[in-house]
C-alpha cells in the first residue's frame, strides 16, 4: 500500500473506516516514516471505537434509526400474527447497536456480547433465556414478542456444543461453517422444538437486519457530523499534522493520536464495549421482560410453572440459573 501511494506521489491520506482500517493507518504512518501524513475518521455502525465522551461514531445513529424503524414495525407484526420474532443485528464484537435498537424500539429483550462474562458461552443458555422471556410474556397473557440478538454473541458460543445440534450444517469436509452461523435461525429452531417438546406451539420467525442499515441514507445528525468530521480531517492535515483519529468532544475538534488507540496486549485497535454497570444499560435492562429472581418466588413460581407446562420445581431446575440470587 505504501508503495503504491508513493508511486501515486501522494502525500496526504485520509482513511475512512472501523478498527481495522484505523489499525491500517496507524501501519501506514509508521512504516512510511513521515513520507504521507495520514489522518483517520472513525466510522462504523458497531460503534466501538474509543472516541472520547461516549460520541459516536459516524453512521452509529443512522443504522440505530433505520434499525428501529424496522423493529417497531416487525413489533406490530408479531403483535397482530401472535408470534415471536428473533432479529439478529450486526456488531461483530460489541452491542451498541443491538442495545441501541431494541432499547429505542421498545424490543421485548435484548441479548449482547458484554452481558455474558464466561469465557466460553453454553448455547443452551441463550436458548433458556429466550425461552423464559417467551414463558414470561405467556403467564402474563401474551402470546407474542421481539428478541433483539447482537451477532457478537456468536462469537462467544461455544462452537463444539453447537456442533451437537444437528440443525448445525457443516462444510463437505465436515467442519462447521463458523463464518455462516445464523444465531437467529438456529434458536429459532432449537427454542421451537424444546417448547414444542413440553406441549407449547409457539411460532418463532427469525430475521437478520444489517446491510440495509449501513447502507441507508444517514439521518441529519450523521450528515452535520460527517461535513464536521471530513473539513476538520483536511484542516488537521494542511496544519502540518498527522497520525491522529478526529473526534470531537464538547463541541470542539480533537485528534487523538493512532499511537493512543492500539491495546498494547493485543496490538490492535482498543474496541469500546458496552459498559454494563453503566445507567444507559441498566436502564435498557430493566425494561427488559426476562426471568428475573422474584419470578421464583413461591407466589409466582408455580404460574410461570403452569405457563411453561411444568410443575415448580421442574421450571425452578430448568431456569433457576439464569438469574442473580
Amino acid at each position: 500500500m505504501i508503495k503504491a501511494l508513493k508511486a501515486l506521489k501522494l502525500n496526504y491520506l485520509i482513511t475512512i473506516g472501523g478498527d481495522g482500517t484505523s489499525f491500517v493507518a496507524r501501519e501506514i504512518e509508521k512504516r512510511s516514516k513521515g513520507a504521507i501524513s495520514i489522518v483517520h475518521v472513525p466510522k462504523t455502525i458497531d460503534n466501538d471505537l474509543p472516541l472520547p465522551g461516549g460520541a459516536p461514531t459516524f453512521g452509529f445513529e443512522t443504522a440505530r434509526h433505520w434499525g428501529t424503524e424496522i423493529v417497531k414495525n416487525i413489533i406490530e407484526d408479531a403483535r397482530t400474527t401472535g408470534r415471536w420474532y428473533f432479529i439478529t443485528t450486526m456488531g461483530r464484537h460489541t452491542g451498541h447497536l443491538a442495545l441501541g435498537i431494541g432499547k429505542a424500539a421498545g424490543a421485548t429483550l435484548t441479548l449482547i456480547p458484554e452481558e455474558f462474562k464466561e469465557k466460553r458461552l453454553k448455547f443452551m443458555k441463550v436458548a433458556h433465556i429466550l425461552e423464559g422471556a417467551i414463558i414470561k410474556r405467556l403467564q402474563r397473557g401474551y402470546s407474542h414478542g421481539v428478541a433483539v440478538i447482537a451477532e457478537g454473541v456468536t462469537g462467544k458460543i461455544d462452537i463444539r456444543e453447537l456442533a451437537t445440534y444437528e440443525f448445525l450444517e457443516k462444510e463437505v469436509r465436515g467442519l462447521l461453517r463458523i463464518s455462516e452461523i445464523q444465531l437467529g435461525r438456529f434458536m429459532q429452531n432449537f427454542v421451537h422444538r424444546d417448547l414444542l417438546s413440553m406441549g407449547l406451539n409457539v411460532k418463532i420467525v427469525h430475521k437478520t437486519i444489517g446491510y440495509e442499515l449501513r447502507a441507508a441514507h444517514p439521518i441529519p445528525f450523521d450528515a452535520e457530523y460527517t461535513r464536521n468530521l471530513g473539513y476538520s480531517a483536511v484542516k488537521h492535515l494542511v496544519s502540518g499534522h498527522s497520525g491522529a483519529m478526529i473526534s470531537f468532544y464538547e463541541g470542539k475538534m480533537k485528534p487523538i493520536p493512532l499511537r493512543k488507540i492500539i491495546d498494547p496486549a493485543t496490538k490492535k485497535t482498543r474496541v469500546r464495549y458496552v459498559d454494563t454497570r453503566s445507567d444507559p444499560f441498566i436502564v435498557g435492562r430493566e425494561y427488559m421482560i426476562r426471568l428475573e429472581k422474584e419470578d421464583f418466588a413461591p407466589s409466582l413460581l408455580k404460574r410461570m410453572a403452569k405457563a411453561g407446562h411444568m410443575n415448580s420445581e421442574e421450571f425452578r431446575k430448568k431456569y433457576a440459573y439464569l438469574v442473580k440470587w
